[in-house]
């Protein structure tokens, strides 16, 4: 596999974790606080704290891209496809990111940050890659009446 192709399954992997969107797994995060969860992108497992986390929608949406960017190049033997997401959340009373419009917000504001880290091994190559993110929702999220809308882009670093 060339040096390319395996940085680039790096760089996707590191920032699939928020890009593919988190709602569904925004009241788990906002319960848990922080930690760091583990996903093996082969297999969409996530531990957090080092502990199962079955429960992390996020894992199986991040396996399931990460395997339909593989299947381009269907002869990759993959050993190894990890990502590490640190994160901590905090709440608030008041929405802080004016830029995301969300319909009929309820309760209090949860803000959250995300360092992601990737490694991608094949035989005899490593590629990593990192990727930053914060993300605000309201708490709690009432999905099955708030189809929610985000208008804006989200603050991205990295």
């Amino acid at each position: 596999m060339e040096r390319t192709e395996l940085q680039y399954l790096a760089d996707f992997l590191a920032g699939s974790f928020t890009d593919l969107g988190l709602m569904h797994d925004y009241e788990i995060l906002a319960e848990r606080g922080s930690g760091l969860i583990a996903i093996d992108a082969r297999r969409g497992s996530a531990l957090c704290d080092g502990e199962p986390w079955p429960e992390l929608l996020s894992a199986a949406r991040v396996a399931s891209c990460f395997r339909l960017e593989l299947d381009r190049d269907p002869l990759v033997a993959l050993e190894d496809a990890t990502l590490k997401v640190k994160f901590s959340t905090e709440r608030y009373n008041e929405q802080r990111n004016l830029g995301t419009k969300w319909t009929n917000p309820t309760g209090t504001w949860v803000g959250a940050s995300f360092d992601c880290r990737s490694w991608v091994r094949v035989p005899g190559q490593i590629a990593t890659a990192s990727h930053s993110d914060q993300e605000e929702w309201p708490f709690p999220l009432r999905l099955e009446s708030d189809w929610l809308r985000q208008v804006s882009s989200r603050r991205r670093d990295g």
